[in-house]
């Protein structure tokens, strides 16, 4: 489904959380392929939930997705100490 270093975001257009997370992904994104689950004709059989994230391998969901999502998009946080 995807190519090694690609990071997948599965949504469902109808999802609250999906349309949320979709919201900080901009339209012209180049980090992120964004796949309707409802376009998928065998899901994978680890996908319990969408939002999800694909990457080398393995999902993430929930807030872990949401927080790699922005990481991806602002770049790592500093601490000034």
């Amino acid at each position: 489904m995807s190519d090694q270093n690609e990071f997948v975001i599965i949504y469902h257009p109808q999802c609250k959380a999906c349309q949320k997370l979709l919201s900080n992904v901009k339209e012209d994104n180049t980090m992120f392929k964004l796949v309707n689950v409802l376009n998928i004709p065998k899901l994978p059989p680890d996908l319990k939930s969408v939002p999800a994230g694909i990457t080398e391998g393995s999902i993430i969901t929930g807030k872990k997705l949401f927080e790699k999502v922005e990481s991806m998009i602002n770049g790592p946080v500093s601490v000034n100490i």
